[in-house]
């Protein structure tokens, strides 16, 4: 059934009553809809349980620049949002909201209903986000940083599983060397490899194919397709382009749509 997103609670419908449903809502909401929640099965005046990943009324400022208000989505398990914007239009600035690490002017993030304010540890159990920088200890080796991290987000040790991710990442050659030798782009695939033993079920990307050569690539692709076929979670930017066949994604722009050679 083809999905569409209304208030960010799932409900079931025949098509004709879906679109009847979210013209009600939107009406009710001042014509916004959330993106990404989908029309999954209604029964009457029973409404099921909210969506994992909702934000609500979201609004964010740099400086004395707005740079965007009143955001509404949703997310749900199986799905990639994916999100559009030319530069210094906000996109960082959004994934930063949703890991926590900054707070909104307005609005909320919530996860599994609850505000992630409120449900913070578990959220960050749950969630693994990189962003532009890598993160790594130079002086570490590949497996040592995979460590390190688990350490640090206190998860049980799994050498073999560090091993078996970092092999996976096209680094069998480099486990014992030190990642201040490695290449950008190699040291981009340790982080990179860390995502397969997080057991995170919601990703948080910012431009995650920086510094890969076209192969590298391919292989995110195929990280993301895995992850989301499993019932995963993704809220990504890039500004390269992506082979995403069969993964369900969700556009969401941030900013103006821009035209061709603008910035």
């Amino acid at each position: 059934m083809p999905s569409a997103s209304v208030t960010g609670w799932r409900t079931t419908a025949t098509i004709p009553e879906a679109v009847s449903a979210a013209s009600r809502f939107a009406k009710a909401e001042g014509g916004r809809l959330y993106a990404g929640a989908h029309f999954a099965g209604m029964l009457p005046g029973l409404m099921s349980a909210p969506p994992l990943l909702a934000v609500h009324g979201l609004a964010c400022t740099r400086g004395e620049r707005t740079l965007f208000s009143g955001m509404n989505f949703s997310l749900d398990t199986g799905q990639l949002l994916l999100v559009q914007g030319g530069n210094g239009r906000g996109k960082t600035s959004l994934l930063r909201l949703l890991c926590g690490l900054t707070q909104p002017l307005e609005g909320e993030v919530r996860w599994r209903g609850e505000t992630i304010a409120k449900t913070r540890e578990e959220y960050h159990r749950e969630m693994a986000y990189i962003g532009h920088l890598n993160g790594i200890k130079d002086d570490l080796t590949p497996l040592e940083n995979l460590h390190l991290g688990a350490a640090l987000h206190g998860r049980r040790p799994d050498a073999q599983a560090y091993e078996a991710s970092l092999i996976r990442m096209g680094l069998e050659r480099c486990l014992d060397l030190p990642c201040r030798v490695l290449s950008f782009g190699q040291r981009r695939r340790v982080i990179l490899a860390g995502l397969l033993t997080a057991g995170a079920l919601l990703w948080i990307l910012d431009e995650p194919l920086t510094g890969l050569d076209v192969h590298g690539v391919a292989l995110i692709e195929g990280l993301l397709r895995d992850h989301v076929a499993a019932g995963g979670m993704v809220v990504m930017t890039t500004h390269q382009p992506l082979s995403l066949a069969g993964v369900a994604t969700v556009p969401l722009q941030v900013g103006p749509v821009l035209k061709p050679g603008e910035d």
